[in-house]
């Protein structure tokens, strides 16, 4: 290779020196001069073929020796990396959808189930209250068959160890002929007081049967 690159300086020499600077440029300037006469000189003199100019197809050979490929697979390479990260994300995206998506439908049926639970609760609340009124309503009524029964100081030494709300109960549902009865044997001073206290519970809740107790 040295011994080629000699050569050809020895040409451009031996042209310069026969030509003159000025005539070499002119000949460049005509397309005569040129690097394909050059090579044949080279030829000529050496008697061995100049080294070709590199072509397309040697560039493309030499690019597919690169590491990852040619350029145009690695492109192709990179394109498609780009495409699978791109379905990674879609992917994701539409499993972050489902999740929350079954997330809302179990928090629906943990509202829907609350609100069940709720309506169960007040229903069986009212049927217990329903039940203890019933029961309550039994036992008042047989409680006033018992007092009804009995004498009047008798009935009024029961009645009076009642607490005072569950005394004016019976009494405000007692037949009032029998209730005014009751009251009559109210003769002491604790029993007046006692009486008085209950008739005014009476009249919170019904002040005409209060005033007929009382004998007004």
């Amino acid at each position: 290779m040295l011994r080629k690159i000699v050569g050809i300086l020895g040409i451009l020499s031996l042209v310069a020196v026969l030509t003159g600077g000025g005539a070499a440029a002119y000949l460049v300037a005509k397309g005569t001069l040129t690097a394909e006469s050059l090579h044949a000189a080279v030829e000529a003199i050496t008697s061995e073929p100049a080294e070709p100019q590199a072509h397309e197809s040697q560039i493309e050979d030499a690019s597919a020796n690169l590491p990852g490929g040619t350029v145009g697979e690695r492109l192709e390479a990179s394109a498609t990396g780009e495409a699978a990260a791109l379905g990674e994300l879609e992917m994701l995206r539409r499993q972050i959808a489902n999740e929350r998506s079954l997330a809302q439908a179990a928090r629906v049926e943990v509202m829907r189930e609350r609100e069940r639970l709720e309506q169960q609760r007040k229903q069986w609340q009212a049927q217990q209250a329903e039940q203890l009124e019933t029961a309550r309503q039994d036992g008042v009524q047989k409680e006033l068959d018992y007092l009804s029964s009995i004498k009047a100081d008798q009935a009024l030494t029961l009645l009076m160890t009642k607490s005072d709300p569950e005394a004016a109960r019976i009494l405000l549902a007692m037949e009032t002929r029998r209730g005014k009865k009751i009251i009559e044997m109210c003769k002491t001073a604790d029993q007046v007081d006692w009486i008085q206290r209950i008739l005014e519970l009476i009249r919170k809740q019904n002040n005409v049967q209060a005033a007929a107790l009382a004998g007004g």
